[in-house]
């Protein structure tokens, strides 16, 4: 065993980036989220990512181009209107949600791939999605793993030895949501902010402790940068806060703040990352400040805190619990908690109390707790003071567990990309069939809550007006099989209804209809009883699911049953109408 430490104590740090690299890429491709047309530009990727084929490929950051008669070259006629999700706003412009701060990281693969393509140009694919394109950004999401995988461990070998400082690196990576938002949805904010985060903890150290007054331009930069990508996250000030109660670190700090050349230099590179912001804004809006965010927005007066933290839909320790483990491990010797580490827990507390106020407090569809993702490099204080203290013994049934964890993590990434985990509806119950086979249950989806968007979008509360009604044994040969009618409040805005049921149909279908109180249908969908591709036995059937929202709901009623043209004897297990 001595001789296998010593070996792997003799290695350089690139043989071990080198490894990251290439797990990386068997976790990209068993993870990759993709499109329907196998990018990896999908969701609020696309909209953090459109202004770079607009601005380099169509010279227009106002989407003019964005119409059916661009996209009808590329894609099959139809599917795209307007690609890009984005807002009109004046004079025919649109504009999108989100800033410009993760178009600047995706500029890393972006322009070699757009100059490559200037010389060898693929006219098959829309600008900015061809093949080169998209194994570019596979090789950025995996680098940017090695460059946080690097800072991480050079942040731990400041207190521990080599060996430690690499096995640190290596369990906040695989261990936590690191793994998921590197490999899965790199192309996410949460990569791009852990590294910037990792990144800036380093610098805090280099100038606050080593006196290297040149950090601080640098330290401008990543500040102004991560504030760009997600504002809040400038909350990670608590931690050189917390550093500069040690008398040095104020001398440092205050050392480097008489120099006017490092001054300058910070203020050009804090003007470097939010002028161009500024002007964009100017620009689409008239106004330099624009707040583009709309209605959503903190509701202070509720409190999520113990969900964020610990339920089974995105609770941070639920979907992480290395994380937990890591955080409790200092209050074992709390005598010896040191100024880094009540930064630390400066910077989870405070973040976690402020994302859990936001209205939509487990940030739609996710694996875990995402938006904690980025704070995870802080973890390296607490895991490497348990290392420096803890026994023998202790450490032997840590890595035990930490094996387990790291497993777990690695399995339940897999299982949420395959579908098994639900993306914003997961339950306790729902949770379980994670662990078994690779089958959902036949009543997978019945055993899901919908959240309450526009309740918790409203005031924060969730479920404020959530009523449930349900038929259940139905055994029929009416035409309209087991009706559910009721009036819906003007504050309920989602309509979920569904079927559960155990045999085959032909020309059966589930209906949903909601009329005004003038009688007139202004909402109309149905579906039909197919047979079920999540059965464990092949032979159980889907749980059908309506989604219905509409603002203005006053004196609107809802129904829902099963149509039976045929007349056909019909038995279901339940049908069941929701109102949130």
């Amino acid at each position: 065993m001595k001789t296998v430490l010593g070996f792997l104590n003799t290695l350089k740090i690139r043989y071990y980036l080198l490894i990251v690299f290439l797990l990386g890429l068997v976790a990209n491709n068993n993870l990759q989220k993709k499109d329907g047309f196998g990018t990896p530009f999908v969701a609020d990727v696309d909209q953090y990512y459109s202004i770079l084929p607009a601005a380099f490929t169509y010279q227009d950051i106002a989407y003019g181009f964005d119409n059916p008669q661009t996209w009808n070259k590329y894609y099959p006629e139809g599917t795209y209107t307007q690609r890009y999700w984005t807002t009109p706003y004046i004079e025919g412009r649109r504009i999108t949600m989100v800033s410009l701060g993760m178009s600047y990281a995706y500029l890393g693969f972006y322009i070699p791939v757009f100059l490559v393509e200037k010389v060898f140009p693929n006219d098959d694919y829309a600008p900015g999605y061809s093949p080169m394109y998209i194994l570019g950004a596979k090789l950025f999401v995996i680098l940017l793993a090695c460059i946080n995988f690097l800072f991480v461990f050079k942040i731990a070998v400041r207190y521990v030895n080599k060996l430690k400082a690499l096995l640190t690196a290596s369990l906040l990576l695989f261990g936590t949501g690191m793994y998921y938002y590197f490999f899965g949805e790199g192309l996410m904010p949460h990569a791009t902010l852990t590294v910037l985060i990792s990144i800036f903890i380093f610098a805090c150290l280099k100038l606050l402790l080593d006196g290297k007054l040149s950090y601080l331009p640098l330290l401008a930069f990543l500040i102004a940068w991560i504030g760009l990508i997600r504002p809040t996250d400038v909350l990670i000030g608590f931690f050189p806060l917390c550093l500069l109660l040690k008398k040095e670190a104020r001398i440092n700090l205050l050392a480097s703040l008489k120099s006017l050349k490092q001054l300058a230099l910070s203020v050009g590179l804090i003007a470097l990352i939010v002028v161009p912001q500024l002007l964009y804004w100017k620009y689409i809006t008239g106004s330099y400040l624009f707040y583009s965010y709309k209605e959503e927005t903190f509701h202070f007066t509720t409190s999520n805190l113990f969900d964020f933290w610990f339920s089974f839909r995105k609770g941070w320790f639920v979907y992480a619990p290395l994380c937990l483990l890591i955080l409790a491990a200092p209050f074992l010797w709390i005598k010896k908690i040191s100024f880094e580490t009540i930064g630390v827990f400066s910077v989870i507390v405070a973040t976690s109390m402020l994302y859990a106020q936001w209205w939509c407090w487990w940030y739609g569809g996710s694996f875990g707790m995402r938006t904690m993702t980025q704070f995870i490099p802080f973890l390296v204080f607490p895991l490497t003071m348990f290392f420096n203290y803890s026994t023998v013994k202790l450490k032997a049934l840590f890595f035990v567990l930490a094996g387990f964890l790291v497993y777990q993590n690695i399995m339940l990434s897999r299982r949420y990309h395959l579908g098994y985990i639900h993306y914003d509806s997961t339950t306790y119950a729902s949770f379980l069939p994670a662990y078994k086979g690779n089958t959902l249950p036949f009543d997978f989806y019945g055993l899901l809550e919908k959240p309450d968007y526009k309740g918790a979008r409203r005031n924060g509360k969730e479920f404020e007006f959530k009523e449930v009604f349900n038929v259940e044994r139905v055994v029929s040969q009416d035409f309209y099989v087991g009706t559910l009618t009721h009036k819906i409040n003007p504050a309920q805005g989602y309509v979920v209804s569904k079927v559960y049921h155990k045999q085959a149909y032909d020309n059966v279908t589930l209906v949903l209809k909601v009329v005004n109180k003038y009688g007139q249908e202004i909402f109309h969908q149905q579906k039909y009883l197919n047979r079920s591709n999540f059965s464990s036995t092949g032979e159980g059937f889907n749980i059908l699911d309506f989604t219905f929202e509409k603002t203005d709901l006053e004196d609107c009623t809802v129904f829902t049953f099963v149509y039976n043209p045929a007349g056909q004897k019909i038995e279901l297990s339940k049908l069941e109408l929701t109102l949130y």
